[in-house]
């Protein structure tokens, strides 16, 4: 299954992005590796476009999904993300936000009138508590800060946001079947998003640094970001979304493994990772053939 293959590689690029931004947010603020990144992102797809993409048969109603789904993520899904690490603590956080597959499924069945089977269902179960398990090790489980039902709701409306946002991809590829557009268009309604909080926000300001030393920084993570969103696209080109989203949770299994590599002396083997793990593949195997 083409789908497959390209949500996964999708998965892939997201963790080599997430651990090069890991090792650059010593030096530098979240703010403005967000920044950079949508900077660059914009930049390179928006060249992609204008070089490849017959702009002549664009249509509004494409470009207007395709903006709205930039604006839920990665615009409004990294704020609440990123919120909700601040307030709740790393390993709730992520293990919240984990829960996405299970509302893109939902929404798949909405708005898209997608039928998942069993085996897909079982599978975007064990995929979700595979990842929950791995990345409540990845954080150290328990350090949360904070913490309360009210703060919950950040990571809960970064799950959804991003999960509706496939769902509105798929609906712009359905009526224009170029992702190289919906990439750009996402990643410029994302800039915009974020430029408006920064003109709002003088303390926001003041911390956010765009210079040299911050692209240096992040211009990698930036390529990264782009290669996974050009795999998330195409596959939801091929796919449903009900099937595509649960394996872009597979993400958490390949920064574990990248970890290991890049971040040596972070993270340490034990039972619930290697659960975690197995319980990953087992869901992508479920996912997959059926």
């Amino acid at each position: 299954m083409i789908e497959a293959a390209l949500a996964i590689l999708a998965a892939l690029f997201w963790s080599v992005g997430i651990i090069i931004i890991r090792k650059g947010l010593e030096k530098a603020n979240f703010f403005s590796a967000i920044l950079v990144i949508t900077i660059i992102g914009t930049i390179f797809f928006g060249v992609l476009t204008l070089l490849l993409v017959p702009l002549n048969a664009v249509t509004f109603w494409s470009v207007l999904f395709f903006a709205f789904a930039g604006l839920l993520a990665p615009g409004l899904g990294r704020l609440f993300y990123y919120n909700g690490m601040s307030r709740l603590g790393a390993s709730i956080n992520a293990s919240v936000f984990t829960t996405y597959p299970i509302f893109g499924a939902i929404v798949a069945i909405v708005l898209l009138n997608e039928r998942p089977t069993y085996g897909i269902g079982a599978g975007i179960g064990f995929i979700v508590l595979g990842a929950v398990l791995i990345e409540r090790n990845l954080h150290g489980g328990g350090q949360s800060t904070k913490l309360s039902r009210v703060n919950m709701i950040f990571p809960l409306l970064g799950a959804v946001t991003f999960a509706s946002s496939q769902a509105f991809r798929k609906i712009g590829l359905n009526l224009y079947n170029e992702p190289i557009i919906g990439v750009a268009l996402g990643y410029l309604t994302a800039l915009c998003l974020f430029a408006a909080l920064i003109a709002l926000s003088a303390k926001l300001r003041k911390s956010v640094s765009v210079g040299l030393q911050a692209f240096r920084l992040f211009w990698r993570a930036g390529l990264c970001l782009c290669g996974g969103w050009f795999f998330a696209f195409y596959a939801l080109r091929y796919g449903d979304v009900s099937v595509v989203v649960p394996l872009f949770a597979s993400e958490p299994f390949f920064i574990l493994l990248l970890s290991y590599v890049f971040l040596k002396g972070l993270e340490k083997i034990t039972l619930k990772l290697l659960i975690g793990t197995f319980i990953i593949i087992l869901g992508v195997s479920f996912v997959t053939m059926f």
